[in-house]
């Protein structure tokens, strides 16, 4: 059986089950009558609140569960897109008489201090 959670449940880094702020929840993660009907960047559905009072709204938490496995089904089909990894390979080393201060320093021996 579902139970009825409050947004407060829903969204925050502490306990909530989408790690987002207030705004940004209530902007891109809940449906608004004539608005977008999909998170943006994704193709998930968006939260869909329900009236409890007069100023109190709620969701379902199997349609939380829904928009959190949803998200998680777009993360995994995508191709990673982090670069790749460096290659192990030593770096050159230069010689200590390639700098030609040092040079200079060798074959004029006043110049060193």
């Amino acid at each position: 059986m579902a139970t009825i959670l409050r947004p407060k449940q829903i969204y925050g880094t502490a306990d909530g089950r989408i790690p987002v702020g207030r705004t940004k929840f209530f902007e891109d993660y809940v449906y608004r009558d004539g608005g977008e009907k999909f998170i943006p960047g994704t193709n998930v559905p968006r939260l869909r609140l329900a009236n409890l009072g007069l100023r109190a709204l709620g969701a379902f938490s199997d349609e939380v569960d829904a928009v959190v496995e949803g998200l998680r089904a777009e993360r995994d089909a995508k191709e990673p897109k982090g670069k790749a990894a460096p290659s192990k390979q030593p770096r050159q080393r230069v010689p200590l008489n390639a700098d030609p201060r040092r040079r200079r320093a060798e074959v004029e021996p006043g110049l060193t201090k």
